[in-house]
């Protein structure tokens, strides 16, 4: 800071002297915040980078990349997991003070598909149904469908032709993070 041009009583009877003081600019406050991303279960995370917000930049400076991460992989579990951020870039950021803000990553379920398997029997008989004819299809992570459900509205008083099978209440490991639907399968009554 520089000093000159005194005015007063009594000033020209003086032989002055400035001496420059300092003038401090502080960095300013910026935040940087992680914008909430989405993954499904069984696939690894894939972080859009340029998913962030800024607040506190002035003079034209700005945010041009950011890294962001988590801990979530292709094996965790349906739920949410941080996304950190850090190690911002751009025009003018020595001039601030950053503070960085998680966002979420959350993981949704996986779609599985469980089809009952065709099955016969005899006319006159009470059906019995074999809970392990089903197959599968989207299951990851060496995830399995150790069980199922099966039953149809057949009773061994019903007339030869086919019935519905319907599949429900899967069990079995990471079953929790699948989205499940279920079809149906054909259960056939055969003449006697």
């Amino acid at each position: 800071i520089t000093a000159s041009d005194a005015h007063g009583t009594g000033i020209g009877n003086y032989a002055i002297t400035y001496t420059t003081g300092s003038y401090t600019i502080t960095p300013a406050a910026l935040s940087i915040t992680a914008l909430d991303q989405t993954g499904i279960y069984g696939q690894n995370p894939t972080l859009n980078n340029t998913a962030f917000k800024t607040n506190g930049l002035v003079n034209g400076d700005a945010v041009s990349s950011i890294s962001l991460a988590t801990i979530a992989d292709r094996q965790s579990n349906v739920g949410a997991y941080a996304i950190t951020a850090s190690d911002a870039h751009g025009t003018g950021i020595g001039n601030y003070a950053i503070t960085y803000t998680t966002g979420s990553y959350t993981i949704t379920p996986a779609a599985l598909s469980i089809t009952a398997l065709d099955q016969t029997g005899i006319y006159g008989q009470n059906p019995t149904l074999n809970n392990t004819a089903f197959k599968t299809n989207g299951l990851v992570n060496g995830d399995a469908v150790s069980s199922i459900s099966l039953a149809t509205i057949a009773d061994r008083q019903s007339n030869v032709g086919a019935y519905a099978i319907t599949a429900s209440d899967a069990h079995g490991t990471g079953i929790g993070n699948y989205a499940i639907t279920y079809t149906t399968g054909s259960y056939t009554i055969t003449p006697a």
